[in-house]
């Protein structure tokens, strides 16, 4: 966990603010003002404590909101406006202090659910009100933890076996998979002459479904990157993304002979970092919302 500092009280207060001043501000229900806030883009700025540095006033945020999600007068129900401050505090304390994205924790604990349990956990210390309620959910945060659970779903779920990936044809046009044939194009690459021979893509199956690309890029004979595109994003998961890796990784072994790769992943994706540094990645760069891990493959 981390520890809430300056900035991170000063954004748990402001969050506060907005969601109680939202009664009286937003035409939507609290529920929907509350879930559109979370998922939206000023929420990130919040995340990344970029906001910090805005002079986006409380009205401004609400400006902000119906511009991204349009207005709306959907649902009657608004909370309590107490009962809003301390939503609105303790989702951006789990938030900072867990290093979680403003997403991830409404997809945790909704504010119908919070609602409900103002009255018991509001005297609490936001920390242990916090472990209270992941308690209740069967949720640990601890990291060895987490990352043994993530492993142990990993190893015993379908989609293990169920994935796949093929080496493409001489023509590097053509690739076949469960018994069908693929063209390049479905799989988002250009069909054409002047495909950059830096890069190897091979198109990514679920079943008898094309869901992305795995895609390695040549650094130098003995280096590769490698990047992970879905198509389909119900399958852009944590799980999925692991087994697709881990099996891209015995690809490399198996068949490139490379002494080092590199893994491109979104710099939010922390539960997969997490695991991925477990297993011997060094987290070497992030830019453009991007995380770069390197490992040895073998050793010189």
């Amino acid at each position: 966990m981390i520890k809430l500092d300056r900035d991170g009280l000063s954004l748990c207060k402001i969050q506060g603010e907005l969601f109680e001043k939202s009664i009286t501000n937003v035409s939507t229900s609290s529920s929907i003002f509350i879930r559109r806030f979370m998922n939206s883009e000023i929420a990130k700025s919040f995340d990344s404590k970029d906001f910090l540095n805005d002079t986006i006033s409380i009205n401004g945020i609400y400006k902000e909101l119906d511009a991204q999600f349009g207005k709306s007068k959907y649902g009657s129900t608004k909370f309590n406006g107490e009962v809003l401050f301390w939503i609105g505090y303790i989702y951006r304390y789990f938030s900072y202090t867990y290093d979680l994205s403003s997403k991830q924790v409404y997809k945790i604990i909704k504010p119908d659910e919070l609602n409900e349990m103002y009255y018991v956990y509001h005297t609490f210390d936001c920390a242990n009100a916090i472990e209270r309620i992941l308690e209740e959910k069967g949720i640990c945060f601890d990291e060895d933890k987490l990352n043994d659970k993530l492993l142990s779903l990993i190893r015993n779920k379908a989609y293990e076996n169920n994935i796949s990936f093929n080496d493409s044809k001489a023509n590097n046009y053509l690739f076949k998979g469960n018994n069908k044939t693929i063209f390049l194009k479905e799989a988002g690459v250009p069909n054409n002459d002047n495909v950059d021979n830096r890069y190897e893509t091979l198109p990514l199956f679920y079943k008898d479904n094309i869901i992305g690309e795995v895609i390695f890029k040549k650094i130098n004979d003995d280096n590769k990157e490698l990047s992970i595109l879905f198509t389909d994003d119900k399958y852009n998961n944590t799980e999925m993304k692991l087994v697709i890796i881990n099996k891209a990784l015995d690809y490399v072994n198996k068949e490139l002979d490379l002494k080092m790769v590199r893994l491109v992943i979104d710099e939010n994706d922390n539960e997969v970092l997490k695991i991925l540094e477990k297993q011997g990645f060094i987290k070497t760069n992030q830019n453009n919302n991007y995380a770069y891990l390197e490992k040895r493959m073998v050793c010189d």
